[in-house]
């Protein structure tokens, strides 16, 4: 039986505070300005090895607070929530992306939606219903548009073979996308990855499941356009304003579990991490989404890296507030950037406020903020002491001094709940609740044929005409890709 989980707070409520006030009045150091605090620092770095569950970082004595910037809250002015694009400053892979211009968001996210699972009636009996064709333009049927980026549309569908409703990502093959199409194969291949490993995992008994990665469902290019097929999820997490720490332990735990997965099992580096990008499925679990930016783990060089003239930072990868100190300071992002993507998003989700970043700040200001502000902590005076610790430990400034995590896992905060771990992967633990309005039936209401809604965004790009069957040349063959799910049995 599962078990019960708190009411899911999207209201702002934080938890009593129960951290000594005389300890609490003090700005915490990434480097401190102690003895004492080099020695912390070298204890963690040994225990980055060992897993051991006691490194805290340190804090400095003489350094002041600075007021924490203006809460910015995430709320949706729609009926029906949707993905929120409050991002100020979009993810861009380099500096010369950033320097030509992108839009607001830089890509479209990977998903954007408002229901996700499920089959949509389609007045035919399961059992009368013909088997799955190949995934294609006429296999897919679209309802409304539910995301737009710099390149390209999402919009809420149906597989019209299976009736599963999904999203379907739609990137005409125009010069623009052409710049993305790196990205793109990335997204497709780590999306295979995930869905096969899934796939693997859950036909094994005894297994625990994946968690916290979202899946892909199917790939495929035809001569005008790319199209994305994705399970179809009910909101993002920049959408939330404060979670208690019940239920943001639930998250934060199956966000660890997803990324340490890509570490470890997968072998990539995700580094555009951020609330935008963690999706939330109808049932109530996070799914990390957009692998645009995934770098192979073997390809990270932490060699430093010379800044261009006239260049006082690095741009890095991903988006402003949340790339690590490294990235802006030697040109480095490894796995350790996105342990402290995780921080910034934990310290997010559990005080509504960004530790960074104000509405408005511009590249020069968040950048500064990142690598040499002192961290405001005063906004955590509410958070239980094993939820503050484990922040600032996942917000070390110094990459090989930063929680690893096994360490964050190994914390105090998740031993609170007896046997967190085992009781998160074989699903004893329930979900939080999420609000009624999010969780209702999945329908797609009226609906066109992907090829017509193909031809209305393509036409505005230049295409005359939409070819409804899939590409047959050799690299667009490879780039297809069809779930079980929506196969031909």
């Amino acid at each position: 039986m599962s078990e019960r989980h708190s009411s899911t707070n999207w209201t702002g409520r934080q938890t009593t505070s129960v951290y000594p006030e005389s300890t609490r009045s003090q700005e915490w150091s990434p480097r401190g300005a102690s003895e004492q605090t080099e020695g912390k620092h070298a204890e963690l770095a040994d225990s980055r090895h060992s897993g051991a569950r006691d490194p805290t970082p340190s804090s400095s004595p003489d350094v002041e607070y600075t007021h924490p910037p203006t809460p910015d809250l995430f709320e949706s002015d729609s009926e029906s929530p949707v993905f929120s694009h409050l991002e100020d400053m979009g993810a861009m892979s380099n500096d010369d992306h950033a320097s030509n211009g992108s839009s607001r968001n830089g890509r479209v996210g990977f998903i954007r939606g408002v229901a996700s699972g499920g089959r949509a009636h389609t007045g035919q009996a399961a059992d009368d219903r013909p088997p799955p064709r190949k995934l294609s333009m006429e296999s897919l049927a679209a309802a409304e548009l539910i995301g737009r980026g710099g390149f390209g549309h999402v919009y809420r569908g149906r597989h019209t073979d299976t009736g599963k409703v999904l999203a379907i990502k739609l990137i005409p093959r125009s010069d623009k996308a052409q710049r993305v199409k790196d990205s793109l194969w990335r997204e497709r291949e780590v999306g295979v990855c995930i869905s096969e490993a899934k796939a693997r995992v859950g036909g094994q008994a005894g297994s625990s499941a994946i968690l916290g990665l979202l899946h892909l469902l199917g790939a495929f290019l035809t001569p005008e356009c790319i199209v994305l097929v994705t399970e179809l999820c009910v909101t993002d997490m920049a959408a939330i304003r404060c979670l208690d720490e019940d239920d943001l332990r639930f998250y934060f735990g199956e966000l660890i579990c997803g990324v340490r997965y890509l570490h470890d099992e997968l072998g990539y580096v995700h580094r555009d991490l951020k609330p935008s990008n963690i999706l939330l499925t109808r049932d109530g679990h996070a799914q990390i989404a957009d692998f645009g930016l995934v770098e192979s783990i073997s390809n990270v060089n932490y060699e430093p890296k010379p800044l261009r003239p006239g260049r006082d930072h690095f741009r890095g990868v991903g988006t402003l507030g949340y790339i690590p100190p490294e990235a802006h300071l030697l040109g480095v992002q490894g796995p350790e950037g996105d342990v402290w993507a995780l921080g910034v998003i934990l310290f997010r989700l559990a005080t509504g406020i960004h530790p960074f970043r104000q509405k408005g700040d511009d590249e020069d200001t968040v950048v500064g903020n990142v690598a040499h502000r002192p961290l405001t902590m005063s906004s955590t005076e509410n958070l239980s002491i094993n939820l503050y610790t484990l922040i600032r430990g996942l917000l070390l400034r110094d990459s090989e001094a930063r929680w690893t995590l096994r360490n964050a896992m190994n914390t105090e905060w998740f031993f609170e709940i007896s046997d967190f771990w085992e009781r998160l992967r074989d699903g004893r633990l329930q979900p939080p609740p999420l609000p009624r309005a999010l969780v209702r039936d999945p329908k797609t209401g009226h609906t066109c044929t992907l090829k017509y809604v193909a031809g209305e965004v393509l036409a505005s790009h230049g295409f005359a005409t939409v070819t409804i069957e899939t590409s047959e040349c050799a690299e667009d063959v490879a780039f297809y890709y069809q779930h079980p799910d929506l196969s031909p049995k």
